[in-house]
C-alpha cells in the first residue's frame, strides 16, 4: 500500500500470479484516477516477491489466510480482491475463508511442516 489506508474509500486487494510480485500492479498503483477513488493493497503470494514463512511448503489456503491475517492487521474488515492468474485462486479460498470468519469460526492455522 503506497499510501495509508483511508477508511472512506474502499479497498482493492490485488494478488499477483505465480512467478510475479506486486510489481506486476505498478501501473494500477501510478493511475491518479484508480487510487484517488479506492485504496489498493497487493499481497504478493507465499514463496514470491518478499514474502517469508517458516514453512518449506505451503498451500493456495496458507496463502489466503496469510492475506485475510494482513488485512486484519490492517483493519480493513471489507475490501474488493482481484487475482491474477493463481492469484484467482487463492482470491477464491480469501472468500471461502472470510465467511467462516463472519460466523466466528477461526481459519486453520498456518501449515507448519
Amino acid at each position: 500500500m503506497a499510501h495509508p489506508c483511508d477508511p472512506s474509500k474502499p479497498t482493492l486487494v490485488l494478488v499477483n500470479s505465480f512467478t510475479t510480485s506486486s510489481e506486476l500492479y505498478r501501473g494500477q498503483y501510478a493511475n491518479k484516477a484508480l487510487t484517488s477513488a479506492m485504496n489498493l493493497l497487493a499481497i504478493e503470494l507465499l514463496g514470491h516477491g518478499q514474502t517469508c514463512t517458516k514453512s518449506e511448503n505451503f498451500t493456495y489456503w496458507d496463502t489466503a489466510i496469510m492475506n485475510l491475517q494482513v488485512m486484519e492487521a490492517l483493519g480493513i474488515k471489507k475490501a474488493f480482491v482481484l487475482g491474477t492468474s493463481q492469484g484467482g485462486w487463492i482470491t477464491v479460498r480469501m472468500a471461502l475463508l472470510a465467511v467462516r470468519l463472519r460466523a466466528n469460526q477461526p481459519p486453520p492455522p498456518l501449515q507448519t511442516n
